[in-house]
């Protein structure tokens, strides 16, 4: 069940019984994975399995050197005259040999250069497979069901999937706090929510697939698209168990939303019958405390009142970390915003905000009441994070990458790598193209410079093309010596909107460039590995700061821009201003668990939490911010 290996690094079970297998482990092993025994003894079909844990977790080094060139030194000391025609005969054997219908594989020109790659070594961390049953399943489900965080829509999907094997009673689903499984589970059990909003929500999703309420053009269009029968009954049953004054109280809220739904004549009658009701029976939406605070504080009120405290007693930690990281922002003198949209894209803006006293009075009172809460699970009780790596504090999944928190960064005093790795889709060709970009480096990457004029900037060339079983990377190489704040993205070239592509982010420590090195990565130096969906034309994956302290890498996932080819402008200088603003005054999880007495600890095992990339599933450290059942 490939949802439960994404979702939970483990795989369902029957039992605990188990066996070893010495072939299996040295295959796994050195791909950077390994499986418990309870997954050996219920699985013989190991070679699939293989390929799956690998396609979501796998740091193979043979996969993750095949880029175009196959060391650095190359890269820095061949003339530039000779890695552009390099390259150009590279793009000659795949756009312009299948513009001619005589595209191969086998003929892809890639440099024939030495290629020397380290094995992976004793000692370093693995990513565990383990085997849960039935009901394990079903508690760690419930586990992030019943926090009422934001989930993304792939995650969702695997929420869904999950709930369908293990099976929820009633009880069970009446402990979901999460709006959008909400929605698909009442589908699955053809019951309709008596919350109106909850409804229309429940009807959308049956319309478009998609468990987002969200009034924009593309859902409009996607119920139009169809006649809508199959709601008849849904309406039928809320207008008899319920009443259709009830979704009267929202129609002028939520109106494109429901107009579209007029796609056959009993629905036609429906809709207008609300409408009128809606004349006597609309209820404004009523204002939350909490989302009014920057607005008030912008206008130089002051909103820590009585509202605002019994507002801020019985909200959630993931609305109190939403508030928090408003305020924190409001609190620096940043001149440029970017705003996250809900479907996932972001556009990037002037900013203009003087309260910065009332925002920090704001944010301290947020953040104390946020602490008490994360107490109550972490409070004397030991942890582990390996050094470098401090993690973002998420009020939402959906701003993960892979498993890692928004914020989550990688700290270095020695060289860094940082690059992605991906496979062609479905037979299909996929070229994905790495980007550097700042102001004064311009851009290095694909159709700009392979290194920056001090050569303390290295980029290891440009790859269209990633065949199975070992895919294709894109790799930077940044020294000690680089200076300066870069924003790091990546452009779906030969984009298709039917066609997701799968790739993984990496973050290694390196040393410095030596002639004797023929690879460019070494897999048993990789800090940080996620994976990741490329769904548009472009992405920004984080940023990258360069100073004499030496490197950062911040992970920042958001999609950004209609453009085959990612390049500096208004547009890309705002969103980079306020990348470094937000993730250099961002709220470190490392520091709220300290302050509600948490005590680190140097190794894994003197850890009761490990919170190392390699042993963090997707629901590891939102289990951490939710408040413990009274």
């Amino acid at each position: 069940m490939e949802s439960a290996i994404r979702l939970f690094k483990a795989l369902p079970v029957e039992s605990k019984q188990g066996k070893r297998d010495e072939d299996v482990l040295k295959q796994t092993i050195s791909r950077g994975f390994l499986f418990a025994p309870e997954v050996l003894y219920h699985y013989p079909d190991t070679p699939q399995l293989v390929k799956l844990v690998d396609d979501a977790y796998g740091r193979s080094p043979e996969q993750l050197n095949q880029t175009f060139h196959k060391s650095w030194t190359k890269v820095r000391d061949a003339s530039i005259e000779q890695l552009v025609i390099e390259q150009i005969l590279h793009y000659f054997t795949t756009y312009g040999f299948e513009a001619l219908g005589i595209f191969d594989q086998d003929t892809v020109y890639v440099p024939s250069e030495q290629l020397n790659v380290p094995e992976l070594e004793e000692g370093i961390r693995l990513v565990v497979i383990r085997g849960y049953t039935r009901s394990e399943l079903q508690e760690k489900l419930l586990g992030v069901l019943s926090s009422g965080v934001a989930l993304h829509e792939e995650t969702v999907r695997d929420v869904l999937d999950i709930a369908r094997f293990v099976g929820l009673s009633d009880e069970e689903i009446d402990r979901v706090r999460n709006k959008e499984v909400m929605a698909a589970l009442y589908d699955t059990l053809g019951r309709v929510p008596a919350n109106p909003i909850e409804f229309l929500r429940y009807v959308v999703y049956r319309a478009t697939s998609k468990t987002l309420l969200i009034k924009n053009q593309a859902s409009i269009a996607a119920i139009k698209e169809r006649d809508n029968l199959d709601l008849l009954d849904a309406f039928a049953r809320y207008e008899q168990e319920f009443g259709l004054a009830r979704l009267a109280e929202i129609f002028y809220r939520f109106k494109p939303l429901f107009l579209a739904l007029r796609t056959n004549s009993q629905l036609k009658q429906t809709i207008n019958k609300i409408r009128r009701l809606a004349e006597h029976h609309h209820q404004p939406m009523s204002e939350d405390t909490l989302n009014v605070v920057t607005a008030r504080l912008r206008h130089k009120q002051r909103p820590l009142d009585n509202r605002f405290f019994h507002a801020l007693q019985t909200a959630s930690p993931f609305r109190k970390i939403r508030l928090a990281y408003a305020l924190k922002f409001r609190t620096t003198a940043a001149d440029s915003i970017v705003y996250r949209i809900r479907n996932g894209k972001s556009y990037a803006t002037a900013f203009d905000f003087s309260n910065q006293a009332g925002a920090q009075e704001a944010y301290e009172v947020v953040l104390e009441s946020l602490t008490r809460d994360i107490a109550q699970r972490v409070e004397g009780k030991t942890i582990f994070i390996p050094a470098g790596i401090t993690y973002g504090l998420p009020a939402t999944e959906k701003q993960f990458t892979g498993n890692l928190p928004s914020g989550t960064s990688v700290a270095l005093t020695q060289d860094m790598v940082v690059g992605i790795h991906w496979e062609n889709v479905s037979g299909n060709r996929i070229d994905l193209d790495l980007s550097l970009i700042s102001p004064e480096s311009g851009k290095i990457g694909w159709d700009g410079s392979s290194r920056s004029e001090q050569k303390d900037i290295l980029f290891s060339g440009d790859m269209t093309d990633a065949p199975s079983p070992h895919g294709a990377s894109e790799l930077f190489y940044i020294s000690q010596q680089a200076r300066g704040v870069f924003i790091l993205t990546v452009n779906y070239f030969n984009y298709h909107p039917t066609r997701d592509v799968p790739f993984k982010i990496l973050v290694a420590h390196e040393k410095p460039v030596h002639p004797t090195t023929h690879y460019t990565v070494d897999s048993n130096n990789i800090i940080a590995l996620s994976r990741s969906t490329m769904k548009a034309k472009q992405k920004t994956l984080g940023i990258l700061v360069a100073d004499a302290s030496g490197c950062t890498f911040s992970f920042a996932e958001s999609d950004q821009g209609n453009s085959r080819s990612a390049r500096g402008g208004g547009y890309t200088e705002q969103a980079r201003k306020y990348l470094l603003h937000y993730y250099t005054h961002s709220i470190a999880l490392n520091d709220i668990l300290a302050a509600a007495g948490a005590k680190f600890v140097d190794s894994a095992t003197e850890a009761d939490i490990d919170l190392s990339p390699e042993s963090i599933d997707k629901t590891t450290i939102l289990n951490l911010l939710q408040k413990k059942a009274e």
